[in-house]
C-alpha cells in the first residue's frame, strides 16, 4: 500500500510519507518534563563536523540525483553550533519523528538564515517548488492513505511572496505552505520565527490538529537548478 502511494508521488511529499519508518518516536514525559519547552533541535555541546543530533535522520530522494548536504558547524555570533545546509541543484531533508500534543505545545519557535534569494522559485508550481529554507510540522494520521500524516504545515522562507501568504502544495493537497519571512532585507541575517501551530492548522485545514508526528527541515534547489545555503539554529516547541 505505502509503496504504491509513494510511486505516484514526487519526492517532496515523500518526505512527509516516510517519516514513520525513519526514526524512534519521541514522547513527552509525564510530570515536570511536560511543563518545560521541548527542544526539537538543540546543538548545545556538539562540535563542528559531528553527525546529526540524536533523533534526527537524513532523508534523501531516489528521483533526485544530488542530495542537499547538512552538517553541524560553528557559527560566528551564535551561542551554539548550527546546522548548515548547502544545496546545489539538490534536495534532501532532515526529519525528527515525534508524538506530542499540540494543545500542550501550541507554539513553535526557530532560527534560520539564508545566503540568498531563489529568484526563479515559484512555490505554487511544480517546476518552481524550491525553497532556501523550510520547516515542516506534520500532524495526525490519515488511515485512508495508509497512516500518513493527516495534514502538514510547511513554513517557508519566500523570495518575493508577501509574508502571510498561504497556499496548498502543488504536489499534495494535505500540505499547506505559509510564507513566514520574505524579501532581501534580512538575507544573510538570522531570523527568529514563532508560530501558533494550532491556529495555523485550523486556518489551513478547518479542523483541530491531531498529535504532532514529525518536524522536518529542508533546503532544496533541484527544480530550478539553483544554489543556496541556509543555516538552522535552535528549534523549540513552547509549552502552553
Amino acid at each position: 500500500m505505502i509503496d504504491k502511494i509513494l510511486s505516484q508521488l514526487h519526492w517532496y511529499p515523500l518526505l512527509l510519507l516516510v517519516i514513520l519508518a525513519l526514526c524512534p518516536i519521541v514522547v513527552a514525559q509525564e510530570g515536570s518534563d511536560l511543563e518545560r519547552n521541548f527542544d526539537v533541535l538543540n546543538l548545545t555541546g556538539m562540535s563542528a563536523g559531528e553527525t546529526l543530533p540524536d533523533g534526527w535522520k537524513l532523508q534523501t530522494f531516489s528521483k533526485v540525483e544530488k542530495a542537499t548536504i547538512y552538517q553541524v558547524i560553528a557559527e560566528e555570533g551564535s551561542p551554539t553550533p548550527v546546522i548548515a545546509a548547502v544545496a546545489d541543484r539538490s534536495a534532501a531533508g532532515m526529519v525528527r519523528k515525534l508524538e506530542l500534543d499540540p494543545n500542550q505545545y501550541p507554539r513553535l519557535r526557530w532560527r534560520w538564515k539564508i545566503s540568498s534569494l531563489l529568484e526563479h522559485a515559484q512555490l505554487t508550481k511544480k517546476t518552481g517548488d524550491d525553497c532556501a529554507a523550510r520547516v515542516l510540522v506534520s500532524f495526525g494520521s490519515n488511515w485512508f492513505k495508509g497512516g500518513v500524516p493527516r495534514g502538514t504545515l510547511c513554513y517557508v522562507r519566500g523570495s518575493t511572496e508577501p509574508v502571510g501568504t498561504m497556499f496548498t502544495s502543488p504536489y499534495l493537497s494535505d500540505v499547506v505552505s505559509i510564507v513566514v519571512a520574505s524579501g532581501a532585507e534580512s538575507v544573510g541575517s538570522w531570523e527568529t520565527i514563532e508560530r501558533d501551530l494550532v491556529e495555523d492548522y485550523q486556518r489551513a485545514f478547518g479542523e483541530e490538529p491531531g498529535k504532532i508526528r514529525a518536524i522536518s527541515l529542508m533546503t532544496d534547489t533541484d527544480n530550478t537548478g539553483s544554489a543556496v545555503s541556509a543555516w538552522y539554529g535552535q528549534i523549540q516547541l513552547l509549552h502552553k
